[in-house]
C-alpha cells in the first residue's frame, strides 16, 4: 500500500474540517453570541501555511521498502527472517565477569597471606 502526497493532505484536510466543525459546535454551545465563521477560516489559513507538507527522506523509505518487502516474504512463505543472536555481547559480558572474579579473588587471598602473616608474627 503506497501512501502518496495527496492522500495525506486529503487526510489532514478532513481531520482540520471535522476539527472545525467540533470547535464551531462546541462555541454555540457554550455562548449564544457565537463569534463570526471568518475567524475561524483566519485560524485555519495561518495553519495551513505554519504546517507545511513532511516528505520522507530516501532512506526512510529505502528502509520501509525493504521492511514491508520482508514482511511480505515472510507472509507469503510462512518462513522467519530474524537478526543473529548478539554472540559478541555475550563474549564482552562473559570475559568482564570472569576478570572480575579473578581479580576480587586475588585481592581476598592477598588480604589472607597478610592476615596470616601478621597473626604469626
Amino acid at each position: 500500500m503506497k501512501l502518496h502526497r495527496t492522500d495525506l493532505q486529503q487526510a489532514v484536510g478532513d481531520v482540520w474540517a471535522r476539527m472545525r466543525d467540533g470547535a464551531s459546535g462546541l462555541r454555540v454551545r457554550l455562548s449564544p453570541e457565537a463569534e463570526p465563521q471568518e475567524n475561524l477560516n483566519e485560524v485555519e489559513g495561518v495553519v495551513k501555511d505554519v504546517l507545511r507538507p513532511v516528505a520522507p527522506t530516501a532512506d526512510f523509505r529505502q528502509s520501509l521498502r525493504s521492511s514491508l518487502d520482508r514482511a511480505e516474504l515472510v507472509r507469503r512463505e510462512g518462513i522467519s527472517i530474524s537478526d543473529p543472536p548478539p554472540y559478541r555481547e555475550g563474549i564482552l559480558l562473559g570475559l568482564g565477569a570472569t576478570v572480575l572474579a579473578i581479580a576480587a579473588t586475588i585481592t581476598w587471598l592477598i588480604f589472607r597471606w597478610r592476615a596470616k602473616g601478621r597473626a604469626a608474627s
